[in-house]
């Protein structure tokens, strides 16, 4: 039986047999919610008003926790429901596998500190369990995973233990996996300065799958700063640059226990190792001992051992992926396997590099990239990390982001030939890709001129007989608007009315700006 509480006058009442909403005011304390989580029913829904409630949490399966509503509970902040254990063990517990998809949601959880051996100093998660649009930072553990920790000796299927939509900073373990010790799914988060001392600064991934995350300045204090990956394992649209390994393996690690596994579509960049053992591994390693990796559509770049860029960025070596596939990548320094564009030091089209190695780099793609159109369709996502759509079936681009396409659409227009990029274009629709922008020379017919020229909200004026384009970031119109030439005072396409003047004993007639006679002929 469903019902819904509400915890505004310090009692619980049962209002309706059917309803499912639970609410919870911010002048209760975490005892008290806990209480509320407690009592509900599997099918109940437990709003959460904006505050810091004190404590740890347990999930009840099928109870469902929804915070940061406001005083009337009608709308939503992010983060503004802050469960904090103030260093007093784990924040929120899972304590056994569910049956039903339970879901925590946009709730902070913070400074909690695991002692406990199994690890999770913010989260411990079993089989069905998700926290979705939670920010979990400042928590420790003496075990597996600072943020958060699953027991991937369960190896649950992808898709039963979530973590989505979260941000997962600051948090330290002292073994594997700073942010995250997980055998499921990640996706959709951010999981940055986080540390571990073991493999794995940003997360530790055994069995599971990380999908379009961000994975920036993670530390770990042995190997892998960014990602160590285990067993099987499907590492998808992920940017994972900035990390630092006092070992070996800035950037990502994959292998282990021989399973395939994919990589595919990822930004591997300025990442740094300290150790000078192996430094062919600075970027990325994938692969272990005749396992069938997938390596494909990944940029490797600009790794670094201590400060300097090695030379070579990944090992992928035949006695580590085996049977498996190396195709489309992008590398710094060195060509491996099938590898259609090796990248120089220079910059291979990012948005922006003058910001390098900080969180301020803008890695998504220029329309001049060498990385555009070079991808394989064989390995390939419907979006890539910012949810444009990939294009597969002409090549998508290596890395993390797809360049998005917008469409130019020239009006139709008469009297004149189009000249853009210097082919001569007709009226029509064009795809073009993001920050697209050329020169258009537009030639009227014989007894006709431009009046006016438009591309979206800019009225472009001709610089030397060419007309530059604004650069493409939307779709747009350009409009082009032709006129006959006005050949004598009766055009009746001209606007501007004539008038009669005597002068000197001679009638004239002004117009325009112009002189003409009685004739008509323009004096």
């Amino acid at each position: 039986m469903k019902k819904i509480f509400f915890y505004a006058l310090g009692l619980m009442c049962a209002l309706s047999a059917q309803a499912e909403v639970i609410q919870v005011t911010s002048d209760k304390s975490g005892a008290e919610l806990q209480a509320v989580i407690t009592a509900a029913e599997s099918g109940d829904t437990v709003l959460v008003q904006a505050g810091t409630y004190y404590g740890n949490f347990t999930m009840k399966e099928g109870v469902n926790v929804i915070g940061g509503w406001d005083a009337t509970f009608t709308d939503t902040t992010s983060y503004a429901t802050i469960l904090d254990a103030q260093a007093n063990g784990r924040v929120v517990n899972q304590e056994a596998n569910f049956t039903t998809m339970t879901i925590w949601e946009n709730l902070t959880i913070q400074n909690g500190k695991d002692e406990s051996g199994t690890g999770g100093g913010g989260a411990w998660l079993n089989r069905l369990g998700q926290l979705k649009h939670c920010l979990i930072q400042n928590n420790t553990t003496t075990n597996y995973g600072g943020g958060v920790a699953h027991d991937v000796t369960a190896q649950a299927t992808h898709g039963e233990v979530v973590i989505s939509d979260c941000w997962i900073r600051n948090n330290v373990s002292t073994k594997q996996g700073g942010g995250v010790r997980i055998g499921a799914t990640i996706e959709n988060s951010l999981i940055e300065r986080n540390t571990s001392s073991a493999d794995g600064g940003g997360v530790y991934l055994q069995h599971g799958c990380i999908y379009n995350c961000v994975i920036r300045l993670n530390h770990s204090t042995a190997n892998a700063g960014g990602i160590r990956a285990y067993g099987h394992t499907e590492i998808w649209n992920n940017l994972i640059y900035a990390n630092l390994a006092d070992g070996q393996l800035g950037g990502l690690s994959q292998g282990g226990a021989k399973r395939t596994s994919n990589v595919v579509n990822n930004t591997i960049v300025c990442n740094r190792q300290i150790s000078t053992t192996n430094p062919h591994r600075c970027g990325a390693m994938c692969g272990d001992n005749a396992t069938k990796a997938v390596f494909a559509n990944n940029v490797v770049w600009k790794n670094y051992v201590n400060d300097a860029i090695n030379a070579t960025q990944a090992d992928l070596s035949s006695s580590r992926m085996g049977t498996g596939v190396i195709t489309n990548n992008a590398y710094s320094g060195n060509t491996i396997g099938d590898v259609p564009v090796a990248l120089a030091e220079e910059d291979p089209g990012f948005v922006d590099v003058a910001n390098a190695d900080t969180t301020l780099w803008n890695l998504h793609l220029l329309f001049s990239s060498a990385l555009l159109d070079k991808g394989s369709d064989s390995y390939v996502t419907a979006t890539d990390l910012a949810g444009n759509a990939r294009k597969a079936g002409s090549h998508v681009d290596i890395g993390c982001y797809e360049l998005p396409y917008y469409t130019l659409t020239i009006a139709a227009f008469e009297h004149a030939t189009l000249t853009v990029g210097g082919n001569e274009t007709p009226a029509g629709s064009y795809s073009l890709p993001e920050g697209y922008t050329t020169t258009a020379a537009i030639e009227p017919a014989e007894g006709y001129v431009v009046e006016s020229v438009t591309c979206g909200d800019a009225v472009l004026v001709a610089d030397e007989g060419e007309y530059t384009l604004p650069a493409l970031l939307t779709d747009m119109t350009l409009t082009i608007t032709v006129q006959s030439t006005p050949t004598g005072i009766d055009d009746a396409n001209t606007a501007v009315k004539a008038v009669k003047v005597i002068r000197n004993g001679q009638l004239l007639i002004l117009r325009d700006g112009k002189e003409f006679n009685v004739l008509g002929s323009q004096l």
